[in-house]
Parts: C-alpha cells; structure tokens; sequence
C-alpha cells in the first residue's frame, strides 16, 4: 500500500504535465500510430444539423479515416446518419436519402471520375422511424473487379447483425473500377434528410427538396 501512496504523487505530477503538453499539440493534426510510421487521421467528419449527425469518412485499408491514400491502396466511403435529439425522426428510405450521386468523385480539377458503384440493395424501403441514439451506416469499397448481386443474402448483410453492417450494398457491376493515379481528388454529394411529405422521384432528383438537403464533400489525396 504504501509503495502505491508514493507512486501516486509522481504520476499526478507526470500527468499534469501531459496535459498541459496536450494543450500546447491541440492545434495538430489528430495522429494515430498505424503498423508503418504515423497515419495522419481525418477530424473533419461531422455535421450536425437540426438534431441530426451526419459523419462521413473515407477509410484506408487498416479501416481509418484519412484524406491521404498509397496508390493502389483500398479506400472504402462510410457515411453514418445518426437522430440526435430526444425524439424519434422520421427519415425518408434509403433510396431517397442517398440520392443517384452518392459518393461521386471528382479530381481536384472538377474533371468527372464517376461513381464507384453500379447499382446497390438498400435496406428500408419505407420512412425511417429513427429512435433516440440510433444510426444508419452505408458503407461502399471505392474499387475492384465486378461482383454479382445475385449472390447477395440478406443475412449476412443484415445491418444488426454486425456493428459494421451496411444499410445498403453497392455493387459494381458495369465496369472494374481500376484505382486511381496518384494525385489530388475530391468526392461531393448531396444527401436528404427531409422528413416531409414528398414523391420518392421528385426528392431523387431534387435532393434539397424542403429544408434538410446535407451537401458532403471530402477532398483526398492518393501518392
């Protein structure tokens, strides 16, 4: 006991100064040290908007959020909508809420790269009734070869059963999506969040249709 009763001053006395080395370091960039050197991590993840969360990420092959990428690397997009209020929200289907944009890129340029899927299985073919707390994620891998819908089963996809599950799983299906040359890109794209009564056609068209149209954009880098 009293080997711990000397011990604990001199950790309080290092902690503090940790923290105060903390403060100094707050204006740096979040870091994470990864299997090979240091990984610069992506902290600019998350809209709120009226009660509703919105975080969108790009994850490297070791599944973190970065905006810098190896060429070749695998890049996966994750969009997670989460109701932050104390309320349930209603949410259109995931077909209105995505959109036919979702996850577009772009080089920096503005030059047109297209989607890196074809088509997808949503889950939530109705209004969302979202409860307190509860989130949606849409997770889509960025490349590779073509893959077979038919060969989809809801089970394994089901989002609650597994943390990481997906509502909604996108397929390329058109044409390989080969991984993009090194240099500066960026991917935009609108999502809707209205909860007003509106034509599933009209909001795919015209995402912002009423007051909760979510603009996304994340600017990234592949060398």
């Amino acid at each position: 006991m009293r080997k711990v009763l000397y011990v604990v001053p001199f950790l309080l006395i290092i902690g503090i100064g940790l923290a105060f080395n903390a403060c100094d370091e707050n204006d740096k960039p979040l870091r994470q040290m990864a299997r090979e050197g240091s990984v610069e991590l992506d902290a600019d993840t998350v809209q709120v908007f009226e009660g509703l969360t919105v975080t969108f990420q790009m994850l490297n092959a070791e599944s973190l959020p970065v905006t810098t990428f190896e060429e070749g690397e695998n890049i996966t997009f994750r969009l997670v909508v989460t109701n932050s209020r104390k309320e349930n929200v209603t949410l259109p289907n995931t077909h209105v809420m995505l959109g036919e944009n979702v996850f577009h890129i772009y080089t920096s340029q503005g030059e047109d790269i297209g989607l890196p899927w074809d088509s997808r299985v949503c889950f939530g073919l109705a209004n969302l009734v979202t409860l307190p707390g509860q989130s949606y994620q849409f997770l889509c891998p960025a490349f590779g070869e073509l893959e077979d819908p038919d060969k989809f089963n809801s089970a394994s996809y089901y989002p609650g059963a597994d943390p990481w599950g997906s509502w909604c799983v996108f397929f390329k299906t058109e044409y390989v999506r080969k991984p993009l040359p090194r240099g500066n890109y960026y991917t935009e794209f609108e999502i809707n969040l209205n909860d007003e009564d509106s034509s599933p056609k009209d909001s795919i068209k015209n995402v912002s249709k009423g007051y909760k149209g979510v603009m996304c954009r994340k600017d990234f880098r592949i060398e």
